[in-house]
């Protein structure tokens, strides 16, 4: 399936990272995220280096603010389960 992508965003997390080396030091990711205009109205957000990480909502704004829920609750589960956590735009 094809998507019309109407704008891209990068959001910003500080996430623990997992490498040994650094112990529980944190680290900031950045990721793009891609927000698909639906045709009843609102954005489908989804994060491109975030297999599965998927938002939505009735506004630019909304779409925003709940994809950067979405991303943060990824990197908890990540982490949780001691998973690499991707640091790609």
């Amino acid at each position: 399936m094809e998507y019309k992508i109407s704008r891209t965003a990068t959001c910003i997390f500080v996430a623990p990272s997992h490498d040994r080396a650094m112990g529980r030091a944190k680290k900031a990711h950045a990721y793009q995220i891609n927000l698909i205009p639906e045709k009843e109205g609102g954005y489908t957000v989804l994060v491109p280096s975030l297999q599965g990480c998927v938002s939505y909502g009735e506004t630019v704004e909304d779409a925003t603010r709940n994809a950067a829920e979405a991303i943060e609750l990824h990197l908890e589960n990540l982490a949780a389960h001691k998973l690499p956590i991707p640091d790609h735009i």
